[in-house]
C-alpha cells in the first residue's frame, strides 16, 4: 500500500521507499509482485492475461478475477479455482 507517498518495496507490508525514489526495477517488482502474480496472471494465455494484469491495477485483485469469472460465465467470487480455469480456458 502507499503511505505518505512511500510504498513498500521489501514486500513486508510497511511502505519504506518514497515513489519518486522507486527505479524502474523496483517498479516491475512491486507490480509482478501485488497484481500479476496474486491475480494468476502466469496461468492465462497472453490476452488474457494482459486484461486481467490491468483490471488488478486499476480495480485491485478480487475484483479482476471477478470481472474475469463474469466474462467466463462462471460464479464470480474472486478466487481462481479449476472451475475458472476450465471456464477460461474453453473460452479462449
Amino acid at each position: 500500500g502507499v503511505i505518505d507517498g512511500k510504498t513498500d518495496v521489501s514486500g513486508d507490508g510497511k511502505p519504506d521507499t518514497r515513489i519518486r525514489d522507486l527505479t524502474r526495477e523496483q517498479v516491475a517488482q512491486i507490480y509482478w509482485r501485488d497484481y500479476w502474480l496474486p491475480a494468476g496472471c502466469d496461468q492465462w494465455p497472453d490476452g488474457v492475461a494482459i486484461f486481467v494484469f490491468d483490471a488488478a491495477v486499476q480495480h485491485g485483485v478480487k475484483k479482476a478475477i471477478r470481472i474475469l469469472q463474469e466474462a467466463a460465465d462462471v460464479d464470480a467470487d474472486g478466487i481462481i479455482g479449476p472451475r475458472t480455469r476450465k471456464a477460461v480456458s474453453l473460452s479462449t
